[in-house]
C-alpha cells in the first residue's frame, strides 16, 4: 500500500513541476513536504537532487522523463486535452573557437563548469 501511495505522489509531483529541471520550491510551498516528495522521487531513481546554500536543484533521469511523458499521456487520454510538459535539456553546442591543445575536448571543463563556483 505505500507504494501505490508513491506513486500518486510521484504522479502529483511530476504533473506539477511540468518540466526536466526544477527547484524544490516549485513542488509547494510547504518545504517538509516538498522534501518528502525528492526523498521519493530519489528513492525510485527518477531525479538526481543537486543541493547549493540557497536552493535545491531537481533533474530528472531518463527513467524520471519517461514517468513524466507517461504522466502527461495519461492525462491526455483522461481529460482529451494535450498536457502541456516543457523540455529544459539543451543540446550540447560546439563552438568553433580557437582554444589551446590542453583545453579543447578536455571533460574535466565541463565537470568544472557544472560544479560551478564553490
Amino acid at each position: 500500500m505505500g507504494e501505490l501511495k508513491d506513486a500518486v505522489v510521484v504522479f502529483q509531483a511530476l504533473l506539477k513541476a511540468k518540466k526536466n529541471v526544477f527547484r524544490q520550491r516549485d513542488l509547494g510551498s510547504n518545504p517538509v513536504y516538498a522534501k518528502k516528495i525528492l526523498s521519493i522521487l530519489e528513492k525510485y531513481g527518477l531525479a538526481e537532487i543537486y543541493r547549493s546554500k540557497r536552493s535545491v536543484l531537481v533533474v530528472l533521469t531518463s527513467r524520471g522523463e519517461e514517468a513524466l511523458n507517461l504522466a502527461s499521456k495519461f492525462c491526455e487520454i483522461v481529460f482529451g486535452e494535450k498536457f502541456p510538459v516543457e523540455s529544459s535539456r539543451e543540446e550540447e553546442r560546439r563552438f568553433d573557437v580557437h582554444m589551446p591543445t590542453y583545453l579543447k575536448d578536455n571533460p574535466w571543463i565541463s565537470v568544472q563548469a557544472r560544479r560551478g563556483k564553490s
